[in-house]
């Protein structure tokens, strides 16, 4: 029978839901075929009910998502990139299934989604916390999100920074006081001028170009130019 397991795993590889599958159910592999198999493996999955990972008295709950079907459910849901068609799902299914990053619900009393997560295990915030359309979580959304965040040891800060470490987030911190960026913009353009720059760098050569001028100020500054120099520059 581990012989069977093995050559199971040879076909399929490590899928964690096909290993679900064989633990629980047993199956007599030498009774199905190949299509037969792939079909009671799909059946399995598609009954298989997402995991609860955090709840609250009012019926609210965060579920864990760790199958394709569910996660392509959770973006037929949501209208979002974790819907089967979209050219990202296949790349979030197998980080999912690899463990490489985790995948969460926040779901309403009824069960509905209404907020999903996308959280690496070892980072100290979720990557990636949408609603809808990928709109950003409501205020009482992101109220749940961040209780439930503490007790992972974790931190939810609301959409503004989400993603965002170290001198990223520093960066923009100072673009959103100063400027008022806000949104998927902000947290891109903080990228930009953290890959090129130092916080105090980037701060510099934005009073001189603007905070979407990082383009502008890595040519200024490969030239030799430093952002006081630029401001003299027609």
């Amino acid at each position: 029978y581990k012989a069977k397991y093995q050559r199971l795993q040879t076909m399929l590889g490590e899928d964690p839901v096909v290993i679900e599958w064989f633990e629980k159910k047993r199956p007599n592999l030498s009774k199905l075929g190949a299509e037969e198999l792939f079909d009671e493996i799909e059946s399995f999955e598609e009954d298989r009910e997402p995991e609860v990972v955090h709840e609250w008295d009012d019926g609210w709950k965060i579920v864990k998502l760790a199958t394709r079907t569910q996660i392509w459910n959770e973006g037929d849901a949501l209208d979002n990139c974790l819907q089967k068609e979209s050219s990202y799902s296949e790349g979030y299914c197998r980080d999912a299934l690899s463990g490489k990053s985790e995948f969460f619900s926040l779901r309403d009393p009824d069960d509905n989604s209404v907020i999903s997560i996308q959280w690496t295990p070892g980072n100290r915030e979720p990557e990636q916390v949408y609603g809808a359309g990928n709109r950003e979580p409501h205020e009482d959304e992101a109220n749940r999100i961040g209780e439930w965040a503490k007790k992972r040891g974790g931190v939810y800060t609301g959409g503004r920074y989400q993603g965002l470490d170290g001198d990223e987030r520093r960066i923009a911190e100072h673009i959103h006081e100063t400027y008022g960026d806000d949104g998927d913009d902000l947290r891109y353009v903080a990228r930009r001028w953290g890959e090129i720059f130092s916080v105090s760098d980037a701060k510099e050569w934005m009073d001189a170009v603007g905070p979407h001028g990082y383009e502008e100020a890595s040519i200024y500054e490969s030239a030799g130019l430093d952002a006081s120099e630029s401001k003299l520059l027609p």
